[in-house]
């Protein structure tokens, strides 16, 4: 019994590592790609998010990324509160200092909703607007 209980142990043991070693390689691929997110947030300014908010009916693109955001700020997911939340001043800060850690199921699995869609790709975005490229970068490191 002692010698099945061991190799029990070490199974779980090796089991443990495995999925250790797993967390870390996502890790590994999530931190750079949350850090080039930031920089491209900290990057925009008041002048890009006019251009966002000047459209009156907003590009397929740009209405899926504005959302996307709208969804992980909690907020109703239409162009009006959208366009409302843009022209808050401390709108970037909002989303530079967002709560990354304690985001809901919920609120994950509507975002992976968006990023699963073919086109919720950074540079297919950046064709329409670079504001929203950096949106997009934004929310696909928060899922």
């Amino acid at each position: 019994a002692v010698s099945a209980n061991s190799e029990k142990i070490g199974a779980e043991e090796l089991q443990c590592k495995a999925m250790a070693e797993n967390a870390q390689r996502d890790l590994d691929e999530a931190l750079p790609a949350l850090e080039e997110a930031m920089k491209a947030l900290e990057s925009l300014n008041k002048k890009d998010m006019t251009e966002i908010k000047s459209y009156g009916r907003p590009p397929a693109l740009v209405e899926t990324v504005m959302q996307a955001v709208m969804t992980l700020q909690g907020k109703e997911p239409t162009w009006a509160e959208a366009k409302r939340q843009l022209g808050e001043a401390n709108f970037i800060k909002t989303l530079v200092n967002f709560d990354k850690d304690n985001i809901s199921d919920r609120v994950l699995k509507k975002i992976g909703q968006y990023c699963r869609q073919v086109d919720f790709q950074p540079e297919i975005i950046g064709k329409v607007s670079l504001a929203a490229k950096s949106l997009c970068m934004w929310v696909r490191a928060m899922e």
